[in-house]
């Protein structure tokens, strides 16, 4: 078990990143792990609590420490840690702290290659990169399965030093359910949970509904274009962004979830979406394209994949409702309990904490 853990977070839980470092803070409270929080805004705020942070890993002693890899660039920006020099200093602070303690570095992205695929600002990660992921006394916690296998790949990782953990979603609460909205007159209710800004194939995906009996129910932040530009489309409701206990309880109200993502993009291919566990956990099953990372959690008795481009044809199916309501079925029954955070985490634990015994 964790006796030390180092984490940094935000003031808001938007996306799945800061929503997962809080998943982590919550379980690790609950199991009395000592917790070292860096929250500070300020330059000269961060300043001290990386100093804190050196002199803290430098005489830990014994100890099994879970660190956040997004500590380091959240501290000092990712234009310093990227640096050549300030990087070496940091693996070889990790060196001697990993000789002494069991270390776990938690690894929810990785910026260079997200911002290589998905044409975001470029930076040189890379360099801090390969100075974490060479350490061969270091564990390594991934957020997916095709992370975890890229890094241990690319860098030569040890098999036994790699895991992966994905986001999970909180339990539903059973007393909590009431109507958000009325879909009346459509079929199925699908939905879609998360950012809604231009981009990411959101218009793609409304478009696809455009015509059809089916009702599409958006939710998250960057979506009030949406009901400007599809008023006159009677079966897409943008309900704007709401708290997750709130969000799971309009979800709960729907048939499928829904996850657009362009599959021949790397970095969609190896990173698992939170919205799907969030789905699975809600008791839905999922309408994804064919993303080579959800594949290896989802079947075809719990999941629809195909192209965006195919969702026209699959929504004018006219025995989808059935082989929806067959799927929910299933995901009830069997599966949306493996989505929680709790199991997740008791499963990890079982199935690696024994380095540390």
């Amino acid at each position: 078990m964790f006796t030390k853990h180092y984490t940094y977070v935000t003031g808001t839980v938007r996306e799945g990143g800061s929503s997962r470092a809080l998943a982590f803070l919550n379980i690790t409270a609950k199991l009395g792990v000592k917790q070292i929080i860096f929250a500070n805004r300020s330059r000269l705020g961060r300043l001290f609590e990386g100093f804190k942070l050196f002199i803290s890993l430098l005489f830990l002693k014994n100890e099994v420490i879970l660190i956040h890899y997004s500590v380091f660039p959240s501290i000092f920006s990712q234009h310093v840690v990227s640096n050549a020099l300030f990087s070496y200093f940091i693996k070889i602070l990790l060196r001697f702290c990993g000789l002494r303690n069991v270390v776990y570095i938690e690894v929810n992205d990785l910026p260079y290659e997200q911002a290589l695929d998905l044409e975001l600002p470029k930076n040189k990660m890379n360099v801090f990169d390969r100075n974490i992921f060479t350490q061969k006394d270091l564990y390594f916690i991934f957020a997916s399965v095709e992370m975890a296998r890229y890094a241990e790949i690319k860098y030569s990782i040890k098999k036994s030093k790699v895991s992966y953990l994905i986001n999970g979603a909180n339990m539903p609460l059973e007393n909590e359910v009431s109507t958000w909205f009325s879909h009346d007159g459509f079929g199925l209710a699908f939905v879609y949970a998360g950012t809604l800004n231009r981009g990411r194939q959101i218009e793609d995906m409304i478009r696809e509904f455009i015509g059809t009996n089916h009702s599409l129910i958006l939710l998250g932040v960057g979506g009030s274009w949406i009901k400007s530009e599809y008023n006159q489309n009677e079966n897409i409701f943008y309900l704007g962004s709401y708290p997750e206990k709130k969000a799971q309880n309009i979800v709960r109200q729907c048939d499928v979830g829904l996850i657009p993502y362009d599959e021949n993009r790397f970095y969609y291919n190896i990173c698992y979406p939170t919205k799907a566990s969030f789905y699975a956990a809600s008791g839905l099953p999922i309408l994804s394209t064919p993303l080579k990372e959800l594949k290896n959690h989802f079947t075809e008795e719990t999941a629809f994949f195909a192209p965006l481009s195919e969702w026209g044809s699959l929504l004018s199916d006219p025995n989808l409702p059935i082989k929806a309501k067959v799927m929910a079925s299933t995901v009830l029954d069997k599966t949306s309990q493996n989505f929680y955070w709790d199991n997740l985490w008791d499963i990890w634990l079982d199935e690696n904490m024994s380095v540390s015994d």
